[in-house]
């Protein structure tokens, strides 16, 4: 057990509350018979005390002991023995302990247990340092990850906090295994998309859709980020077009049964200087009901890519309330950001015979400094939980959401090699606005020796938005792209926008879900149905979508108490937006699109249970692809699969010494895409790599606590990611051009430290240490860098 001394502030009150928060506080699994607490009062527990101190204060009153056991875990027992106190208890009897005499308590008696037989327990923490613990994204319910028969990657609060109060989701994303970057369009995205296992990853929010999927969000409203990997149609519904390679569950912060207030100033040297404060404020308005409010704001100088200052905010803010069969919690979240492109790498300018031009650094800047993607956000959701008996629960949540953005980008062409020349200006203005619903009964059930945890759920999902194009095109020089000769003017002078357009999308979705966990013996499955159903309206002309049984299934077994093997398998339909009667060139209805994969693995847990090892192998399949084809009869529609994916994740999280907490991931993925092959072939397809999918990526996210006294604490942190080259345009038989362009690899390394001292925390940080752009050697104008320049930050957390 760490005897690290943590700040805490826990009022007097009920004495299962105390030991429950001082468990999730230090990261210690306390266990306790509800019958010995029930009516026991806690002391306030303040100050900066090891965990052993604030469990014996709270138990100061109450005449009970601790009984901890080799690997940590705290159990509370009544006490077998007890003795006057010393004088300075004011005569109050003091708790039995088993704990060894340390520089703390030396002076504090110790008596020996004999064993004690416990029946019941409390909550355990979700998570302790950078590993967790428990998740809700597979299963809809808290399951501890050891328990699940698929691989479930975890960014815990820690971990967001290690990586520094200003890093987006995006960014976050990236120490997660089976998560590379896609290599996307700077004229389309203004922010790395990203991928898990070769295919698009489905956003939520709090275990439901959002307007917000594939934005930068920031994590300041955000407690952890869970990514399942595989299709996962039962608890995300159809995947989106394009297919779905895993979800990524954005989990918001919630009330805290304490009473704080934190504020943070920090500044860092990146994009000219950017300066940031954060809030983060939680009470009680009675003793069931709690409130808590999160707010941040930031601003930059002229960014790196020579844009104009980005600048971001918003607030959130959550009342709860939790009785003893009955809890409600009402979240209210807005907030504003302005997102610029990120500089051009490194790169070249297409050629008509497929090579590519290089450019110096700083050579290719912004077209237009006002380019950018602004984009507001506002909603509210509830989320209610009734406990209809000892076995029965029911959840019901709903959400209401709002989004507007405007985002408009300039940026260069080519036709011919480089016979003529330009500037394209692509401008979209979106108006989004959508409102959820889940309903949920979860039952608890025993059938002989086979424990069944059953949930049944309802999803109604309900979006419209109304999206407006512009593009305008300049004609320049093309003797301006030449390396070393006079760049495009900074503004164009010439063309005025043509409007393309504007429509509006209405979609509707609704599904049911059929789930059971279950356990026997040694042996742990899940199976999990889901029919899904979904309409789509493009100008008020109705698109059909299909109607699609998706299933998730598989099956764990424990080998020994500490490792256990698994396998599983998913299955997902898409949504194409395509018509129900639509024909193949042969005349045969056109197949669903399908996303299947099957996985299998071993799950360890190390070093006395303190850290966690998955090993998973996967193959993924994106099915029935649609092309299109001149060379073919009719329409020219035919089949062919889409992306396939092969590999190997390997994820080590815990704590391999009381001081050092750790993050280890590595990925080998072989991915590839399947083609439409030359016309007079058609329909013949070309197997290619994917593009934007590097064979080989690690990260390491650790902290490690320096030796010191209380009350100050001394902290270093490390981050480093690195990636193998990818493509970004495949060499390909069936084109005429030979053009292909292999993007290197690279890394990316980041250092920070840490001071806490009573009520105040100093963090400084270097982040991209030696200045190294992912893909700095060559690309296109069109695709973009990973992560900013190096820079320098400091951070000062005030804590009340």
């Amino acid at each position: 057990m760490t005897q690290d001394p943590i700040p805490f502030d826990i009022p007097s009150g009920p004495l299962s509350n105390a030991l429950i928060e001082i468990g999730r506080r230090s990261g210690i699994i306390v266990s306790f018979s509800p019958s010995i607490v029930n009516g026991q009062a806690a002391e306030a527990v303040q100050g900066l005390l090891t965990p052993m101190q604030a469990f014996v204060r709270a138990l100061s009153l109450s005449g009970l002991a601790l009984d901890v056991t080799e690997n940590g875990t705290v159990t509370v027992v009544p006490s077998l023995e007890m003795k006057p106190a010393a004088s300075n208890t004011g005569g109050r009897s003091r708790p039995v302990l088993n704990e060894p005499p340390t520089q703390e308590n030396q002076n504090e008696p110790h008596y020996t247990l004999e064993p004690v037989l416990i029946n019941a327990s409390a909550e355990v923490p979700q998570e302790v340092g950078l590993r967790a613990l428990v998740g809700s994204t597979a299963t809809r319910t808290d399951t501890p990850l050891l328990e699940l028969p698929q691989s479930v990657s975890v960014v815990t609060r820690d971990a967001l906090e290690l990586q520094g109060n200003s890093v987006t989701t995006t960014e976050a994303l990236r120490y997660v295994t089976g998560v590379t970057a896609h290599v996307s369009e700077a004229g389309q995205r203004l922010a790395p998309s990203l991928m898990v296992r070769g295919l698009p990853a489905l956003y939520s929010l709090s275990g439901m859709r959002t307007q917000r999927e594939g934005l930068s969000i920031d994590s300041a409203f955000v407690e952890r980020i869970e990514v399942l990997k595989g299709p996962s149609a039962v608890t995300g519904g159809m995947a989106d077009f394009g297919g779905r390679g895993g979800g990524v569950n954005l989990v918001r912060k919630s009330i805290e049964e304490r009473t704080y207030v934190d504020v943070a100033q920090g500044i860092t040297s990146r994009d000219s200087g950017t300066l940031r404060t954060d809030l983060d404020a939680a009470g009680k308005l009675a003793s069931d009901t709690s409130w808590r409010a999160v707010a941040y704001a930031s601003r930059s100088g002229r960014t790196d890519s020579g844009h104009d200052p980005e600048h971001a905010g918003g607030l959130l803010g959550v009342l709860g309330y939790r009785g003893t069969d009955f809890r409600a919690t009402l979240t209210l979240q807005t907030d504003r950001q302005r997102n610029a492109p990120a500089p051009a790498s490194r790169g070249g300018l297409p050629r008509g015979d497929g090579s590519f031009t290089a450019f110096e650094p700083g050579q290719l800047g912004a077209v237009d400094a006002r380019d950018g993607l602004l984009w507001r956000s506002t909603d509210i959701e509830l989320d209610l939980t009734w406990q209809l008996s000892p076995q029965w629960r029911m959840t019901w949540k709903g959400r209401q959401e709002q989004l507007d953005s405007e985002m408009r980008h300039h940026r260069y062409w080519t036709f011919d090699d480089r016979s003529s020349a330009g500037v394209d200006l692509v401008h979209v203005e979106t108006d989004a606005q959508s409102a959820g619903m889940q309903w949920g009964l979860i039952g608890d059930v025993e059938t002989g020796p086979v424990k069944h945890k059953l949930l049944l759920a309802l999803d109604l999902d309900r979006r419209r938005s109304l999206r407006g194009n512009g593009n305008a095109r300049w004609a320049v020089d093309p003797a301006t792209f030449e390396p070393g000769v006079t760049p495009l003017p900074a503004t164009p002078t010439e063309g005025d926008p043509n409007t393309v357009g504007t429509r509006e999308m209405r979609e509707r979705r609704h599904a049911v879900l059929l789930q059971d966990q279950l356990r026997w013996a040694k042996w742990i499955a899940r199976l999990a149905v889901q029919r899904t159903h979904s309409s789509e309206f493009f100008d008020e002309v109705p698109r059909q979508g299909p109607r699609a049984t998706n299933w998730d299934a598989g099956l764990l077994y424990q080998v020994t108490p500490t490792a256990s093997v698994y396998a599983g398998s998913q299955y997902s339909a898409e949504v194409d937006g395509r018509t129900t009667d639509l024909q193949l060139f042969d005349g045969t209805d056109a197949p669903l699109r399908k996303v299947r994969q099957a996985q299998a693995g071993t799950k360890f847990e190390l070093l006395q249970r303190r850290a966690s090892l998955t090993l998973e192998a996967f193959r993924l399949r994106q099915l029935n692809t649609l092309q299109n084809s001149a060379a073919l009869p009719g329409n020219g529609l035919f089949s062919i699969p889409g992306r396939s994916a092969n590999g190997l994740e390997v994820e080590l999280s815990g704590r391999a010494s009381p001081a050092l907490d750790m993050n280890l991931g590595l990925t080998f993925i072989r991915a590839r895409e399947v083609v439409p092959g030359p016309e007079s072939e058609a329909p013949q397809s070309v197997e290619l790599p994917a593009t934007g999918v590097p064979a080989r990526s690690m990260y390491l996210l650790t902290r490690y606590r320096l030796p010191g006294d209380a009350p100050s604490r001394h902290s270093v942190g490390l981050g480093f990611r690195a990636y193998s080259s990818s493509w970004a345009i495949p060499p390909s038989p069936s084109s005429t051009v030979p053009q292909q362009l292999r993007l290197p690899g690279g890394a990316q390394f980041d250092l920070s430290w840490t001071r806490a001292a009573e009520n105040w925390t100093l963090r400084a940080s270097i982040d991209n240490l030696f200045d190294r752009q992912l893909y700095a050697t060559q690309s296109t104008p069109d695709y973009i860098p990973l992560q900013p320049r190096r820079s320098v930050g400091l951070t000062a957390t005030f804590m009340n």
